[in-house]
């Protein structure tokens, strides 16, 4: 996975029109390849104004299915009874890493606040 200086550029203008957007990004598991992607992608983020705290990488997988960049979106369980969850950021960044050809799925499943994701750099 590589994204270069000009597609990070992209990646940051995409993506700063989110606001008080706050997460982690975790390489899981830590391989130096994913350790490098987590440190790579973090740095539009940080640039499009986003909160990305990156965390010590995992020995071992905490994610199985699906496997590339995998980025949680919290949800509203009032909101999840009557349909589905609003992606909002996630799903930007998703499609973002998706036309770099990198692949990304953003999934709903966090019980925290909103405006927060929380990205794991699985197996390619």
């Amino acid at each position: 996975r590589l994204i270069t200086q000009a597609q990070q550029l992209d990646l940051t203008a995409k993506l700063s029109q989110f606001k008080d957007v706050r997460g982690t990004i975790i390489a899981s598991p830590s391989t130096p390849e994913s350790e490098w992607f987590a440190r790579v992608l973090g740095a539009p983020l940080k640039e499009a104004g986003w909160d990305i705290t990156i965390l010590p990488g995992t020995a071992t997988a905490t994610i199985l299915q699906p496997t590339g960049i995998v980025i949680k979106y919290p949800i509203d369980r009032h909101v999840a009874e009557h349909g589905f969850p609003n992606p909002g950021p996630a799903a930007s960044l998703s499609d973002a890493l998706n036309e770099l050809a990198i692949f990304a799925t953003a999934l709903p499943g966090l019980l925290i606040t909103p405006n927060t994701v929380e990205i794991t750099i699985s197996a390619k």
